[in-house]
């Protein structure tokens, strides 16, 4: 288990302790501020190819086991094209999803 899993898992242990109870007055954060950083956690981990592929045709970001990173389009069939190389999911150890794009805050 990674440590992002971990922390996951013992953030939603928490939530589940206190159930909908005013989780705020115990740990500074309340469920939907927890929700947040549980979110943030799990689209920012690497998630190994052996656990689960892409969606067919999801752009994502890849690692392989030479540890490089590039962005990625799945192509189904354990066959990620990244421009003009095709790597085999032997080669792609893991991936994870795009972040979000960046949006100034209009504040």
């Amino acid at each position: 288990m990674t440590r992002e899993e971990r922390i996951i898992s013992k953030l939603n242990s928490l939530k589940e302790y206190y159930n909908n109870e005013d989780v705020d007055s115990y740990v500074g954060f309340d469920n939907e501020e927890l929700d947040f950083i549980i979110n943030l956690l799990e689209q920012t981990r690497w998630i190994p190819c052996s656990e689960r592929l892409p969606e067919k045709d999801e752009v994502v970001l890849i690692t392989n086991k030479w540890h490089e990173v590039d962005k990625a389009l799945y192509i189904g069939n354990e066959r990620f094209d990244i421009i003009i190389n095709y790597l085999q999911k032997e080669e792609v150890i893991a991936w994870m999803p795009l972040p979000e794009p960046y949006i100034e805050s209009e504040e």
